[in-house]
């Protein structure tokens, strides 16, 4: 019962410090824009609180604001797991397959420091429909921290445990599930959590240019319109939809032990 109440307690305090971070930022930004701060940047486009929480109420009241979610969303993480399901395994070859290591991995490395944005005319061209290349951008956003992140844990396995595998003799498959996943969790999840970010940066920048739907291209409409108050709005559901995404993986990875803290529950 008191671990319950503790429990309790300790996210009652994330919540308050969550709430007194975010007023603060608001009543930061609301002086700058009365004081009319114009030094190296301006306020005086930012909109007001109220306009924004306006702009918030009318756009609940509308079918197409909750499309334009949903289908960020469903780009997003069917990107992202596209991205988890191939970037581990193929992580696995390039630890254990020297072929792959040495021939096919600089390939990689060579497209990895490719921008998101980059890939937008690319991916127009390969792919016959918009969603497609959209898609696309939001898993490659995604791909690439996680194999990154995932090759370095595979890398950085203490010997020990190799010698012990070793010494046992045991099979490949259970050397693999047994010693390389369980070591490497934690670089594992700190590359899930960083795909995650990749993959919404990926699916805003790919609406915004060449999308016909979703939250990115609600952005870039209400620019093009010059309706600020839409813009923050759009940015602070960004930002709210991808803190949700990442609480999700914390939490996933928590259960399954990934972020190789087996000690806490």
């Amino acid at each position: 019962m008191n671990g319950i109440n503790k429990e309790k307690k300790k996210v009652m305090k994330k919540i308050l410090r969550l709430i007194t971070s975010f007023v603060f930022c608001v009543l930061l930004i609301t002086l700058l824009k009365v004081v009319d701060w114009d030094f190296f940047v301006t306020f005086s486009y930012v909109p007001t609180v109220q306009d924004v929480f306006k702009e918030l109420f009318v756009n609940l009241g509308r079918f197409g604001f909750y499309h334009d979610i949903l289908s960020s969303l469903g780009r997003v993480y069917l990107g992202f797991g596209c991205a988890a399901v191939l970037a581990i395994p193929f992580a696995i070859l390039i630890v254990e397959n020297e072929i792959v290591k040495n021939y096919v991995y600089p390939i990689f490395e060579i497209i990895r420091p490719i921008p998101n944005v980059a890939w937008v005319p690319m991916s127009i061209v390969l792919f016959k429909t918009i969603n497609s290349s959209v898609l696309f951008i939001t898993f490659i956003g995604a791909f690439f921290p996680i194999l990154i992140n995932t090759v370095e844990g595979f890398e950085h396995i203490n010997e020990n445990y190799i010698k012990i595998a070793k010494s046992f003799h045991i099979n490949e498959k259970t050397y693999i599930t047994e010693v390389m996943l369980p070591a490497a969790a934690p670089h594992i999840f700190t590359g899930l959590l960083i795909g995650m970010s990749g993959s919404w940066l990926g699916v805003v920048v790919a609406e915004m240019i060449s999308g016909q739907s979703g939250i990115g291209y609600l952005t870039w409409v209400n620019y093009t319109l010059i309706n600020m108050p839409g813009v923050v709005m759009c940015m602070l559901v960004i930002g709210g939809l991808g803190a949700i995404s990442s609480w999700i993986i914390r939490k996933s990875s928590k259960l399954m032990h990934l972020d190789g803290k087996r000690g806490e529950t």
